[in-house]
């Protein structure tokens, strides 16, 4: 499985034992030096391709950006590279690049049906939203915060950045309704209790807002 090579490592312990029986029996049963120099030779080659294939694999390992942009150069409909990929440009502020990995990432799960890719769509789908938020397109991000809540109703985050784009259009009470589901689903979270205590000063409920 080209998505995950580290599944074969524990497999690969038994391949290992066997090659070095192998060479061992070659050696006893041959009697003879220039069987065990050819067993002890093709030992040492075989570690050697080992040692070597696990340096370059390392290599991919190098850090996250390297990690994913190898599983998409090596494997095919990756949307988790994609998306992975997508986050971490989010994070340096490289938005256009982040879109691209998103949509890419949408595009692929669009034509897998089975339900329970559901979440991880959705999760796309917020990431999509989020980026356009942040590239102050708040209209396009509003349709994919509710694409990614029609996909997963429970999304909590799905709900807490809605509601901050409906706070930014001065749709109040819209704004706190999304924040307090968020908070139905997520009593602890920070932001939502923030977010809802300052959209309830805005609406001259001080008592309210304290208690968030």
């Amino acid at each position: 499985m080209p998505n995950a090579d580290r599944y074969t490592y524990l497999p690969s312990i038994g391949l290992f034992l066997i090659a070095v029986w192998a060479a061992g029996d070659v050696a006893v049963m041959g009697q003879v030096r220039l069987w065990r120099g050819v067993a002890t030779a093709g030992t040492l080659v075989v570690v050697a391709a080992l040692a070597g294939m696990a340096f370059t694999q390392a290599s991919y390992w190098r850090n996250s950006e390297t990690l994913w942009a190898h599983a998409l150069a090596v494997t095919t409909d990756n949307d988790f590279a994609h998306n992975n990929l997508g986050y971490l440009c989010v994070d340096r502020g490289e938005l256009d690049t982040a879109m691209s990995h998103f949509e890419a990432a949408s595009k692929i799960r669009s034509g897998k049906l089975h339900p329970h890719y559901n979440l991880g769509t959705a999760f796309v789908e917020m990431n999509i939203g989020d980026a356009l938020a942040r590239k102050g397109q708040p209209d396009e991000a509003m349709a994919h915060f509710e694409r990614a809540i029609t996909l997963q109703p429970d999304y909590a985050e799905a709900y807490y950045n809605r509601g901050n784009v409906l706070y930014a259009k001065g749709r109040i009470d819209e704004a706190i309704a999304d924040w307090e589901k968020d908070l139905q689903l997520q009593p602890n979270d920070a932001n939502a209790h923030t977010g809802l205590g300052n959209a309830l000063l805005r609406k001259g409920a001080p008592k309210e807002a304290i208690a968030h």
